[in-house]
């Protein structure tokens, strides 16, 4: 993050405004990858027992429907490195087991930032000012 963060501070900014909806250029936003996602998951309610191996952006929209999360909270969803996450249905949803394989990693997740902190550093760069947080 921080090497996108320094390159283009406008975009990274305007990513945290609305991560959901945001799409870098030529990319693909969480809403774009959810939609993408739908027919995969109508397929893995009708499965008993299942393997996915993928990304953590696709891993935060599947366990987000399985979770029944809203969308300003699947993409901080925390998806460990090296780790299992087993989803088991329960009465009236799903709940997340994260077993992880104990191998150190560097952390991949970033908090959602403030409103204030977005829009301070927006209005830093409309200024001309470049200074990262």
């Amino acid at each position: 993050y921080q090497q996108i963060e320094e390159r283009y501070p406008e975009e990274f900014a305007l990513r945290d405004l609305d991560k959901y909806n945001y799409r870098y250029p030529q990319g693909e936003s969480y809403q774009d990858v959810c939609c993408r996602l739908e027919p995969i998951i109508m397929d893995l309610e009708k499965q008993d027992q299942v393997v996915l191996i993928c990304h953590q952006a696709v891993l935060r929209c599947i366990v987000g429907y399985f979770l029944n999360l809203s969308t300003q909270e699947i993409p901080y969803i925390r998806i460990p490195l090296h780790t299992i996450i087993k989803i088991n249905p329960v009465a009236y949803g799903c709940e997340k087991e994260e077993i992880s394989f104990g191998v150190e990693s560097s952390v991949t997740h970033r908090d959602r930032q403030s409103q204030e902190s977005i829009e301070k550093r927006l209005l830093d760069l409309a200024n001309g000012e470049s200074n990262t947080t």
